[in-house]
């Protein structure tokens, strides 16, 4: 096997006469999960599709002490209650997240679906040590499904509540003897809002899009070496970034009004809420066996952009609206050797750099009659 293997890759395994073993890498090598001394919660893809979770935010649902949080349209996760309420190009929360040991720097690159993935691992707590990049509350890890020479793959659709339609594949086979690639996408979109906008009589809190497509192809010329390269991309589109009202019953002050007493999905705004996220990234990663040292690359460059439209006077009168637009782009290049199992001593040496860049439009604010 090769040593380096791909972050948080894990397994189940059975034991003789005993129950099923969870290997994670929780430590960057492969361990029993009871042998590794942090708080980890380990999600196989079998308990993801048990549960129905198809994206980041269902993930609570079989974590506990875990919250996926979304604010002002990124994607904040808590962790033992550590999180953040700030959101913006160049801004990081205090959880990382990590896709095939990458490290995604935006909180509007993480909306990830789940239809290729293979396990979750959510370590709990600062994790400064291990990991190139600081994270004070703890990291999420998603590791997908590495493609296979045999031809395989999946479909589902699904309709529910609000004429919500969603639909899902996953493929995968052999291009050559040491050549291997799979393809995965999903799509959902929402007919009907939660609410409606009182002042024009469009819904409102509604996905209008959520569409991602990924790519990997795995590249086995030895048994010693193996090269990785993914790709992939996300589009959405909702209005539930900036749906906000007044309390009910509140009184705005003079001259904004009049009274909001709409059912809770509802608002009535004389701006509607929009929120457009797109971005998408590059990355490789190449694994090479020494017998008693494993060495190991990433590489990997990401790119995303959001546009927010929203009502900030929260009320129909025309008096205030806001525009936000943002950009966020990252460079990752991250370097790992590691001792070879059955060392009475293990060690693990890295080298990390990143680079990113975070830039926004000042955020507009019209008034009427200004």
């Amino acid at each position: 096997a090769i040593i380096g293997a791909p972050l948080a890759i894990a397994q189940e395994q059975a034991t003789e006469g005993g129950p099923q073993d969870i290997i994670v890498t929780a430590q960057r090598r492969s361990e029993r999960l009871q042998d590794v001394p942090i708080s980890v919660a380990a999600i196989t893809s079998t308990q993801l599709q048990s549960a129905s979770v198809n994206n980041l935010f269902d993930v609570s649902l079989l974590a506990p002490g875990v919250k996926i949080q979304q604010y002002n349209g990124g994607i904040l996760p808590m962790i033992r209650g550590v999180s953040s309420k700030i959101v913006g190009a160049g801004l990081e929360p205090p959880i990382a997240t990590y896709v095939d040991g990458v490290y995604i720097g935006s909180p509007f690159s993480t909306t990830f679906s789940f239809n290729n993935v293979e396990r979750i691992e959510i370590l709990k707590g600062p994790q400064g040590t291990l990991f190139g990049r600081n994270a004070t509350g703890g990291l999420i890890q998603i590791v997908t499904r590495d493609p296979k020479h045999e031809p395989g793959g999946n479909l589902k659709l699904t309709y529910g509540n609000f004429d919500t339609m969603e639909g899902s594949f996953y493929v995968t086979g052999g291009l050559s003897n040491n050549l291997a690639i799979d393809l995965s996408g999903r799509m959902s979109s929402q007919d009907k809002g939660w609410g409606v906008n009182l002042a024009n009589g469009k819904d409102v809190n509604k996905m209008n899009h959520d569409a991602g497509i990924r790519s990997k192809l795995l590249f086995t010329p030895t048994d010693a070496l193996e090269l990785r390269i993914t790709a992939d991309y996300n589009d959405m589109s909702n209005s539930r970034f900036g749906a906000q009202r007044p309390p009910r019953g509140v009184v705005p002050p003079s001259p904004y009004g009049p009274v909001f007493n709409g059912d809770d999905w509802d608002i009535s705004s004389d701006q509607q809420p929009s929120f457009i996220a797109k971005g998408g990234g590059i990355s490789s990663r190449l694994d090479y066996d020494l017998g008693d040292v494993g060495l190991a690359s990433i590489t990997a460059y990401r790119k995303s952009r959001y546009h927010g439209v929203f009502d900030s006077d929260y009320t129909a009168y025309q008096g205030r609206y806001a525009d936000s637009t943002g950009h966020d782009e990252q460079f990752s290049q991250e370097l790992q050797a590691q001792s070879g199992k059955g060392h009475g001593f293990n060690w693990t040496l890295g080298a990390f750099y990143y680079w990113a860049k975070g830039r926004f439009a000042p955020i507009g604010t019209v008034t009427y009659g200004a």
